[in-house]
């Protein structure tokens, strides 16, 4: 999946995930309705607005890519 130019994988231990975008903002919201991750697009930055206790972010800026990592927290 891509986001403003950056491929986004994302590895959820949960199955039952929504993701939800709009023109700068990536969220990704688990079961629950619990928030995993927020990625937002300001002034040509991706900024990590928001991660829970259980996720990771990696970046590799040089492939754009991003790597989302959300464990059930247990």
């Amino acid at each position: 999946m891509t986001f403003k130019g950056w491929e986004v994988e994302i590895q959820c231990v949960v199955e039952d995930y929504d993701i939800v975008t709009n023109e700068n903002t990536f969220a990704v919201i688990r079961e629950e309705d619990t928030l995993g991750v927020i990625l937002k697009e300001v002034d040509g930055y991706l900024k990590i607005s928001n991660i829970s206790y259980n996720g990771e972010v990696f970046v590799n800026h040089e492939e754009k890519r991003v790597l989302i990592k959300i464990d059930d927290g247990y």
